[in-house]
């Protein structure tokens, strides 16, 4: 039966084999994606499966967004993944790696804007014992314009966040975010910086950002959030 959303012709990711003469245990890592398919290794009329491993289809060559956050609330629900769990860094390669770590609830937003750039980001968190925690500056500090965003964590939260990453002359060339649009359960912050060159995009699912990570040096390189799902 035809279902309205098509996936992408895309080559299955291959994971494995696992298994040997050790007997070691093994795990399959969910967050890869979607079992697409088994191969392995089996001895002539031994009864043995000596070697198992899978294929696995990317989330993100689900083109219908419905039908992978289906898909990932049934992995998570069968095979009880805690929560939260990360998605990203988008972006380049370049700068150090940097993660906050995960909170309550995220109080404020500061976005450092520069000429075509993403130059920094900041946040303002509250941890579970309802004190605020500011982190680290993650990028430059020479910026135009620096953007402030206000969330009233009693009652909205981020969801997700949408931009655009490409090379930028000042990073010898590397890739750094271009723009950057943060979405709450109320309303959209946002763009930040100009629409141009290559897009990334959380999926805007039923849950909430508990904290970022990514790199950052003269600029924001990258960006990942941290989720937790309902």
């Amino acid at each position: 039966m035809e279902n309205s959303c098509k996936r992408a012709v895309a080559d299955s990711m291959k994971v494995g084999p696992w298994g040997g003469p050790s007997g070691s245990s093994f795990v399959f890592p969910t967050k890869l994606g979607v079992i697409d398919g088994f191969y392995g290794r089996a001895g002539d009329g031994e009864g043995y499966v000596d070697a198992i491993g899978i294929y696995v289809k990317p989330f993100e060559d689900l083109l219908c967004p419905s039908q992978e956050l289906i898909i990932t609330n049934k992995v998570n629900e069968v095979l009880n993944i805690d929560v939260p769990r990360e998605a990203g860094p988008w972006g380049g390669n370049s700068g150090k790696p940097f993660d906050d770590g995960i909170f309550t609830a995220i109080k404020h937003v500061y976005v450092h804007v520069g000429s075509g750039s993403i130059d920094a980001i900041q946040l303002l968190y509250q941890n579970k014992d309802g004190c605020s925690i500011m982190s680290k500056r993650h990028g430059g500090g020479l910026v135009d314009t620096i953007h402030r965003i206000k969330l009233d964590c009693s009652s909205e939260y981020l969801v997700g966040i949408m931009g655009f990453s490409g090379p930028i002359d000042g990073n010898g060339g590397s890739e750094a975010l271009r723009s950057i649009t943060f979405y709450s359960n109320k309303g959209k912050y946002g763009p930040f910086g100009p629409e141009i060159r290559k897009a990334f995009s959380s999926t805007l699912s039923n849950g909430k950002v508990v904290g970022f990570h990514g790199r950052s040096g003269v600029y924001l390189d990258a960006i990942g959030v941290h989720m937790e799902y309902f």
